[in-house]
């Protein structure tokens, strides 16, 4: 309990961060219409009837009925205005805050950390909770303290006459809480081994509508074995809910009847004695009696079914704890990079794992101005390489150096903008076209210029002119059904050209023209050289025609640097990249 107490004045906290009026606002929204419900519906019905059975003066039962409308349409602005107009503006607010403090908590940790599944699905589960579990939270604790207000304010107003009242509402509760707290226990259990089978079944839904996965689908039989996984979890799933819904309906009967017998039938047997047989009680105390009872186990009911459910957001605020009280091991500094001037690798090894280790005692010089190529064959180490060198992962042994400087001594994104990566697999985002070249928003004109020349480059431009909205145009169809889809190529050029429209000191090409004809491929290389000629330039490819043209080409073989040199110079040494360009030269004869 304590445990739970701790993690809800966790929320608190940051909700009150992200918006200091909205937990005192729910509150007073919460008490005003618990105090409201008890006036109204116990304390003014029994005024009017008990008045009417004493023929007492008619205008004062009307004035006692207009103070009660007065205050229920006091009651209902309030509840409106907080429920229609606040609380949705100040959803968005926290929401918001919440995403912020996962984003950059998440940034502060190693990529390596996402191939650990307990911390990826931490993550997963934070982001994914985040917008909606905080208003289940602030929902619950505004439904919790009205029913705890409804209940001391009827124990106030009828129970102090009659204290054996309370001992008809307490059985039921107490009953109520075990019964509870069996079925949470039940559901729990079901739908942590459900959750296995929704991963299976979410996964084969994305094949399906994904638009490079869909192509798949059509051409093979690969669909045959998706939808076996789809039957196979589903029937999983509903074997699991057929064996615990008998436990369930049992828990569900003894919770009704006790609530019923002990909150209504004895209450009502009770109260109508007293009023027929005993006379003792007035006809309006009687039917407030009754009316009492069910206003109180409405709200017992409500409370307990808050505080079990405590246990499932509890779950979600602990998560949220876990994962933004990791701890931040990538260190920065508050340095800031002006010009990059030289980039150095002093003895890196890196390794996933200790037994792993997919780079080995690496040590080389970069100059500003410098075209560096690195080949190798696939698993030798580039990418991974060039991982290293952005801060993604930190070395395992040696040091990384940009201007004399190890990358940790660096203020965190001053690498992000100084240097300019085209990665393999290019991601087209759901955004124009300008913000996927630039990837940031544009400033000035002086950036559509620049993109402009850049796409003209790129053989881009006159396409693009096409487009409603030019270079503010949509790219993929996520939001608009008119939104731009690009082939592979056309991405790839699209990626150049946004290479070449951004002002970088360090520029990175991972593989730049993969999907490009020859022709194309030949064009891009010749802009690449002639545009960034005053640039840091590092390029990733196995076509070797990028390779000749480079200051000096490094060739990494099994995680080592095996051969580095210009191209020329490689070849006269005859080794492994002398025998790499002899095979694909040989393939164009």
């Amino acid at each position: 309990m304590m445990k739970i107490i701790k993690n809800n004045l966790y929320l608190f906290r940051e909700i009150c961060h992200a918006d200091p009026w909205r937990i005192p606002y729910s509150f007073f929204n919460a008490v005003f219409c618990g105090v409201f419900q008890v006036f109204f519906y116990v304390y003014i019905i029994k005024y009017i009837i008990n008045n009417i059975f004493l023929f007492q003066n008619f205008e004062e039962i009307v004035r006692i009925i207009l103070v009660g409308i007065a205050i229920c349409i006091l009651s209902t602005a309030i509840s409106s205005h907080y429920n229609a107009i606040y609380s949705y503006v100040s959803n968005q607010k926290i929401y918001e805050y919440l995403f912020n403090c996962v984003k950059e908590k998440a940034a502060s940790i190693p990529l390596e950390e996402y191939d650990n599944p307990q911390f990826y699905n931490q993550h997963i589960k934070a982001l994914e909770e985040i917008s909606t579990r905080f208003e289940e939270f602030i929902s619950s604790n505004e439904r919790l303290l009205k029913s705890i207000v409804t209940i001391l304010s009827i124990s106030f107003m009828v129970m102090w006459d009659e204290p054996i009242l309370l001992v008809f509402l307490i059985i039921p509760f107490l009953i109520r809480a075990f019964t509870g707290k069996k079925s949470n226990e039940v559901k729990y259990q079901r739908n942590m081994k459900e959750q296995e089978e929704r991963r299976i079944i979410d996964f084969v839904k994305r094949s399906f509508y994904l638009r490079d996965y869909a192509k798949e689908v059509r051409i093979d039989n690969i669909a045959v074995v998706l939808k076996e996984y789809f039957h196979k979890s589903i029937e999983r799933i509903k074997f699991l809910y057929e064996s615990n819904n008998k436990e369930l309906a049992v828990l569900s009967c003894i919770q009704l009847f006790c609530d019923e017998l002990f909150t209504l039938v004895i209450p009502m047997i009770y109260a109508v004695y007293k009023t027929v047989v005993q006379r003792t009680m007035l006809i309006g105390d009687c039917f407030v009696v009754i009316n009492s009872m069910t206003i109180c186990t409405d709200a017992i009911i409500e409370m307990v079914a808050i505080l079990l459910d405590y246990q499932r957001i509890n779950l979600f605020i602990e998560n949220l704890i876990l994962f933004l009280s990791k701890e931040k091991t990538i260190k920065h500094g508050k340095r800031k990079i002006k010009e990059i001037q030289s980039v150095e690798f002093s003895h890196v090894s890196f390794g996933y794992t200790p037994q792993r280790m997919v780079l080995k005692d690496l040590s080389f010089y970069i100059q500003k101005g410098e075209k560096i190529a690195l080949v190798g064959d696939n698993g030798a180490g580039k990418t991974t390489m060039i991982q290293l060198l952005l801060g993604i992962y930190p070395p395992t042994e040696g040091e990384i150096k940009v201007n004399g400087y190890t990358l940790d001594e660096y203020y965190p994104g001053e690498l992000a903008r100084v240097v300019g990566i085209l990665q393999q697999q290019i991601h087209i985002y759901a955004t124009s076209v300008i913000c996927n070249m630039l990837r940031n928003l544009p400033k000035n004109e002086r950036d559509y210029d620049r993109c402009w020349k850049a796409l003209s480059l790129c053989g881009l431009e006159e396409k693009i002119q096409s487009f409603p909205n030019g270079l503010n145009t949509l790219m993929t169809r996520e939001f608009e059904q008119d939104g731009q889809i690009f082939s592979i190529g056309e991405n790839q050029k699209l990626g150049i050209a946004g290479m070449l429209a951004q002002d970088k000191d360090i520029y990175i090409f991972d593989e730049p023209t993969s999907a490009l004809d020859p022709i194309s491929e030949y064009k891009m290389i010749q802009n690449i050289f002639c545009n960034l000629k005053d640039k840091t330039v590092l390029l990733i490819s196995h076509r070797l025609s990028f390779a000749a043209k480079a200051d000096r080409i490094i060739v990494l073989q099994d995680g080592i640097i095996w051969e580095c040199g210009s191209h020329n110079e490689l070849l006269k040494d005859n080794g492994i990249y002398a025998q790499m360009w002899k095979k694909q030269a040989s393939n164009y004869i």
